[in-house]
């Protein structure tokens, strides 16, 4: 609907520029889900009128490895790199001695920290069901409060998160070159708070 106001203005034609694969429209309603408006304009528009969409198969944002899933799973493999830096960009440049004393040393239980910091490893997938206190840390739990107010933050997530950026400040990351996402408002205002960002 928000598109609506814009394409009111519009003479004859109109360009759409994004990618009906990512961020659908986040509907809580289940009549405005039957009516439709779980469906972006995007989407419909790609859907109805094919022969008007033009796909790019070019992106520059992430390394060969972080493109994988989705290139494979949403894409159809058509999805490139679009250099060779970009393919290949990692972590680079950390101050091992520094990681290693802010993980803890060699025989720490926090060897994920090490190993989702190394350049070694472009993508690392850390298991929460296997964080001893993690399922006593789940607001969205079916008998919360939290619930009700329609929250959704996982606090033991959200330290081990806070825990990786200030691991990658403190072995020389600049923080500008660091970014967080989460599907979720009310855990990236966790994170926040953790980082001490306003």
């Amino acid at each position: 609907p928000i598109c609506l106001g814009p394409l009111r203005k519009v003479n004859s034609s109109f360009v759409l520029i994004g990618d009906e694969n990512q961020l659908p429209p986040l509907v809580r309603s289940e009549a405005a889900r039957h009516g439709g408006l779980s469906i972006s304009l995007f989407e419909r528009l790609a859907n109805a009128h094919p022969s008007t969409v033009s796909q790019l198969r070019f992106q520059y944002r992430m390394n060969e490895d972080i493109m994988t899933l989705s290139n494979h799973l949403i894409y159809n493999g058509q999805l490139r790199c679009g250099t060779e830096n970009v393919s290949k960009r990692r972590l680079t440049d950390m101050n091992e001695m520094k990681l290693a004393e802010l993980s803890g040393g060699e025989s720490s239980r926090e060897d994920w920290l090490r190993r989702a910091m190394s350049s070694a490893f472009p993508v690392v997938f850390l298991d929460m069901d296997r964080v001893e206190t993690c399922s006593d840390s789940f607001s969205d739990k079916k008998n919360d409060q939290n619930n009700l107010e329609g929250k959704t933050e996982h606090k033991v997530e959200a330290q081990l998160v806070s825990q990786l950026v200030k691991c990658s400040v403190c072995c020389g990351v600049n923080p500008k070159d660091i970014g967080v996402i989460s599907p979720y408002r009310d855990q990236l205002r966790v994170i926040r708070r953790r980082l001490e960002i306003p």
